[in-house]
């Protein structure tokens, strides 16, 4: 008898720690708003993706995206809660929704920032040289200009020769960024680095024409 009584006993105990454990279910309004909150202060206090401390922003980021799994798993298992009760949770869906996609562009970002912070020297590297380069090709369009007044064929062989120059150095560096986070550019940021390369690709063209007239002795 004393053996039946120990395990009901344990039993009730388990029963209340379960219940204890078990969050209270929120009303529709109590958990929209929940939701509401969580993003008004995650705004407040998320990494800054615009700073070059990568490093930080890598590890901020990783903080981040542990909040966001976190409220999103909490409001998910409300609004199940409330679906199977017949509540109508369409206001829960789209928060859903928004938290989904926030955790899906932070994974980006932080694998993004984390990259970038792996190959910070490479990055800074890339940078300058990039800012030397278009220096080189706007003096370049200065001077081929100035030498097509002239009409003199080898001032503008030269300007040419180095509008080409710094236009293939301009290459080198779009393909060199590229090859830093390809795989993490969004569909805009693609287009957007898709036509920087055609560009280039029709200037080197145009250039290189330009060279073959003026360059060539039997031009």
């Amino acid at each position: 008898m004393m053996k039946y009584w120990g395990i009901c006993l344990v039993a009730i105990v388990v029963m209340a720690a379960s219940a204890e454990a078990a969050p209270p279910v929120l009303s529709v309004e109590q958990s929209h708003s929940e939701f509401e909150s969580f993003l008004s202060a995650f705004i407040e206090d998320s990494a800054d993706f615009t700073s070059t401390g990568y490093a930080k922003t890598c590890a901020d980021a990783g903080r981040d995206l542990v909040k966001i799994q976190e409220a999103e798993t909490k409001l998910k298992a409300n609004t199940d809660q409330l679906k199977a009760k017949g509540s109508d949770v369409s206001v829960l869906n789209d928060d859903l929704s928004v938290m989904s996609r926030l955790r899906e562009n932070y994974i980006t970002a932080q694998k993004r920032a984390c990259r970038r912070a792996e190959n910070k020297g490479r990055e800074a590297q890339i940078f300058a040289d990039g800012q030397r380069f278009r220096d080189d090709y706007q003096a370049s369009i200065k001077a081929l200009e100035a030498a097509m007044e002239t009409k003199d064929r080898k001032k503008v062989c030269r300007a040419s020769l180095q509008s080409l120059t710094a236009l293939m150095g301009l290459q080198r560096v779009l393909k060199e960024s590229l090859s830093i986070d390809a795989d993490l550019l969004t569909p805009e940021e693609r287009a957007l680095m898709d036509s920087d390369q055609k560009w280039l690709d029709k200037q080197i063209a145009d250039t290189s024409d330009l060279m073959a007239m003026t360059c060539s002795p039997e031009a």
